[in-house]
């Protein structure tokens, strides 16, 4: 990844172990390169490419931010232009109460977006859907034993035993305790003797989260797998969804200069 910002030294010792890969593949983009002064040659990805594929449909914008790419990518003699994002996206922006905010997820069809200006705002966001009972993806440091108690419980719930010790193994390594590894069919038919309500019990003692907080998530992620996202404006490109929620203050131009429909729904 980033291989627009490699240089020939570390290219040509990547070519020495291709042979060894089974199969090689350098992603980036040559426009991007921002590192030319400490020996980055992004010419390397158009130039020593067997097959070059071009991901040119951008999701962050469309007109006229797309024209006036294309203009420089023109003049830095670049061999492609970008298309812009072609899915129809309705965009809000406002203030929202908690109440408010579940109800205008509940009501939208499709896909959302819920993006914010910090991760604070986002983490907030989260654990509002998640006490109103409505599932979304986007990494917190809170969240993250949640979803890996989930992982867990698939595999569980799958009858995948073998999968389910052999992840308790890997966790236990990361603590340091690699004998689990030895341990792997023991756990495998400890699992398969448990009920449910025990495996629950013994996976919340585990990942220390309370047992109801966790029946809670596993009733939520259970109950529709309806794809919202809530995350910063930074980290999630936004326009590939059907539906975009705007929290917190927007700069003004960013509504004037696009072609897009902003709701302004914040005194609804």
């Amino acid at each position: 990844d980033e291989a627009h910002d490699l240089g020939l030294i570390p290219y040509k010792l990547l070519n020495n172990v291709k042979h060894e890969i089974n199969k090689f593949v350098m992603v980036g983009d040559p426009a991007q390169s921002i590192y030319e002064f400490l020996g980055a040659k992004p010419d390397i990805l158009l130039n020593h490419s067997t097959k070059i594929e071009y991901l040119d449909r951008t999701r962050r914008f469309g007109e006229p931010l797309t024209s006036l790419a294309n203009k420089i990518l023109k003049k830095m003699k670049m061999p492609y232009k970008i298309k812009p994002a072609e899915h129809e996206t309705k965009v809000y922006l406002g203030y929202f109460s908690d109440t408010r905010l579940v109800n205008i997820i509940k009501d939208l069809d499709g896909e959302i977006a819920i993006l914010t200006r910090t991760n604070r705002q986002a983490e907030i966001i989260r654990n509002i859907l998640f006490k109103a009972g409505i599932y979304c993806r986007g990494v917190t440091n809170k969240n993250i034993k949640l979803e890996k108690a989930y992982e867990l419980f698939e595999m569980y719930y799958k009858n995948k035993f073998l999968d389910l010790a052999m992840s308790f193994a890997e966790l236990e390594e990361k603590k340091g305790n690699i004998s689990y590894f030895l341990k792997v069919e023991e756990l495998k038919n400890k699992f398969e003797s448990m009920q449910l309500t025990d495996f629950i019990y013994f996976l919340s003692k585990y990942l220390d989260i309370k047992p109801d907080t966790l029946l809670s998530y596993i009733k939520i992620r259970t109950s529709g797998k309806r794809n919202i996202i809530v995350d910063t404006i930074h980290s999630t490109k936004g326009l590939e969804f059907d539906n975009v929620i705007l929290i917190d203050e927007i700069p003004a131009k960013i509504i004037k200069y696009s072609n897009y429909d902003f709701y302004d729904i914040t005194n609804e």
